[in-house]
């Protein structure tokens, strides 16, 4: 009885140790999410709002209009999006980028869809950026079914298109969607994958998100980690700390 008591205490303290190890390491590790969408557009400066904002508003509406994305952005910033409205319902002329400002706040805070989708309706241009955003606030909000409708409904769909929606299926559980979208998508790229394999840990489905990870071209620090969570949750420290120390970026992040 004292050795096999000894035996577990030795594992129990060396999965603290390993848990604690691999916290901390796993913090630095951004979300295999596609919900928080980098514009293409952004400029960090917000001096050249496009290449050619000069010649299509006159100066003094050039200037309003920086100034004007700067204070969106800093209110975006700091969640407070009431502020940022009162900012963009004073604009005079607004571009492309203002729109996708404010529909990149609505989709910042849960439960205001319906905000979201009232401006959306609204953007005179919208491209693909903008889609993939209001895509992205159905999916953080839960209506799939008005994700869905919306992707069928866009004109042009590029990876992040078909990412969010990947995405959006896995977060939501539902992963026998998330599996057809995957597979019927044009191309793939790291995202995809990270999707589906961190999808499957989440739903309990540890051996589909090892199958997965060895048809991955990518393996990326993302679905390892993913796996590595899930073999902590079953239990198997061993296999978890292999993976964690096969992490190739290990070293540089922790």
């Amino acid at each position: 009885m004292k050795v096999v008591y000894h035996s577990n205490s030795m594992k129990k303290c060396r999965f603290i140790h390993f848990f604690k190890d691999f916290s901390n390491h796993h913090q630095l590790i951004s979300s295999f999410s596609t919900h928080t969408i980098k514009n293409p557009d952004f400029d960090d400066n917000l001096d050249n709002i496009s290449s050619n904002s000069n010649s299509l508003y006159n100066c003094d509406e050039y200037h309003d209009i920086i100034y004007h994305n700067k204070m969106i952005m800093k209110h975006i910033g700091v969640d407070d999006i009431e502020s940022a409205v009162k900012v963009f319902n004073k604009m005079r002329v607004k571009t492309l980028f203002t729109w996708n400002s404010m529909l990149a706040g609505f989709l910042k805070r849960r439960g205001m869809l319906r905000d979201a989708r009232q401006l959306f309706d609204k953007i005179p241009e919208p491209d693909v950026f903008t889609y993939n955003t209001m895509l992205s606030c159905y999916l953080r909000n839960s209506d799939v079914d008005g994700a869905k409708l919306l992707f069928e409904q866009m004109p042009i769909k590029d990876i992040a298109s078909w990412n969010t929606m990947v995405t959006g299926f896995a977060e939501n559980g539902l992963m026998d969607d998330a599996q057809r979208l995957f597979s019927a998508m044009p191309v793939r790229n790291g995202v995809s994958w990270n999707a589906m394999i961190s999808g499957y840990v989440e739903c309990g489905d540890l051996g589909m998100a090892v199958r997965l990870f060895r048809l991955d071209p990518f393996k990326s620090v993302v679905a390892r980690t993913a796996l590595i969570t899930g073999y902590m949750k079953a239990g198997n420290v061993e296999v978890a700390e292999r993976m964690f120390e096969d992490v190739p970026a290990k070293n540089v992040v922790s």
